[in-house]
């Protein structure tokens, strides 16, 4: 039996649990349980394992003002400022979007195009006026990638992390228009320890004419009359300008392709995460820009969630 005015671990999971459900939070068990290993810095399997310890008045109250933010539908990733994504561990707060699974699709798709480039063996130019920062037995020509409204930084970063393993000779570059967001990705790049020029602002504007092989962005795309009809842990907590893709939520689809003909080498890639049913016209944007090969990836829920294209030099244009 538990002592007087103590509560055991597993107590205070069902007793947050309970106020959770209360609160009509999703996954309320599940929630209650990470704040918990959060708290203890404890794995699910020993948090189990030592379920029927008691906690200190200290981490009591702690836990409580946990179970308190999530209650009032703070996202799970603000109170702990952790999430993973493709295997690493970022940091989030209420500047940025949370990293979702859905965005592993494009960054997945986004590290095959860079392998097939490698394993093409030059088959795209080398930027003018760039030496290869490395020389190694399998990779000596360089691949630059773009990624467009990066936010957390998630998909540059993973990309970065993949060629540092692999060994390539890759750079990746990173825009955002909000600081704030900035700051977060920079963070995120330095925990993870790979090497990413970041710009700020909007979308190429601070880039000049710079081109590369592959663009990437994962966009605002929600239609405006739609923001409000959104979970609140996302329309309350989670920045607006990062979820507001204009009245048929397809604004920054159709100015990115417009423009990203001017900052792509020949041949080179074009790479979206979508909504879910934004395929159709996001391919047909790319392919009425001059696009070719445009295909539309689903998600591991058979939803639309990538889009890719690559560019045709037009004569005189390009």
């Amino acid at each position: 039996m538990t002592e007087v005015g103590r509560m055991t671990i597993a107590e205070a999971v069902l007793e947050g649990t309970k106020k959770l459900e209360m609160a009509q939070v999703p996954d309320a068990s599940y929630d209650a349980g990470v704040l918990m290993e959060h708290l203890l810095s404890m794995t699910r399997t020993r948090l189990l394992a030592e379920q029927n310890l008691n906690l200190s008045a200290e981490k009591k109250a702690e836990y409580e003002n946990m179970i308190e933010k999530r209650a009032d539908r703070i996202p799970l990733q603000h109170i702990t400022h952790e999430q993973e994504f493709m295997g690493l561990k970022l940091y989030v707060d209420e500047r940025v979007l949370c990293p979702r699974l859905d965005t592993e699709v494009l960054a997945i798709e986004v590290q095959k195009v860079v392998d097939g480039i490698y394993r093409a063996g030059g088959l795209l130019p080398m930027p003018e006026n760039v030496i290869p920062l490395r020389h190694d037995i399998h990779h000596d020509m360089r691949v630059e990638v773009l990624d467009l409204c990066t936010g957390s930084g998630c998909v540059a970063i993973s990309l970065a992390d993949h060629g540092r393993r692999r060994g390539y000779n890759l750079g990746v570059f990173a825009v955002d228009k909000s600081p704030d967001a900035l700051e977060v990705a920079k963070k995120n790049a330095l925990d993870n320890g790979v090497e990413i020029g970041f710009f700020s602002g909007d979308l190429f504007e601070p880039i000049g004419d710079r081109k590369y092989h592959v663009i990437t962005a994962n966009p605002p795309y929600i239609a405006s009359k739609y923001l409000p009809e959104l979970m609140p842990e996302v329309r309350d907590h989670e920045p607006a300008m990062a979820l507001d893709g204009g009245e048929d939520g397809l604004f920054y689809y159709r100015k990115i392709t417009a423009e990203a003909r001017s900052h792509l080498y020949p041949e080179g890639y074009l790479m979206y995460e979508i909504g879910f049913d934004q395929g159709e016209q996001v391919r047909d944007i790319m392919t009425g820009e001059g696009f070719k090969d445009v295909k539309v990836l689903k998600d591991l829920a058979g939803d639309d969630r990538v889009v890719v294209g690559r560019m045709v030099p037009v004569p005189g244009k390009d």
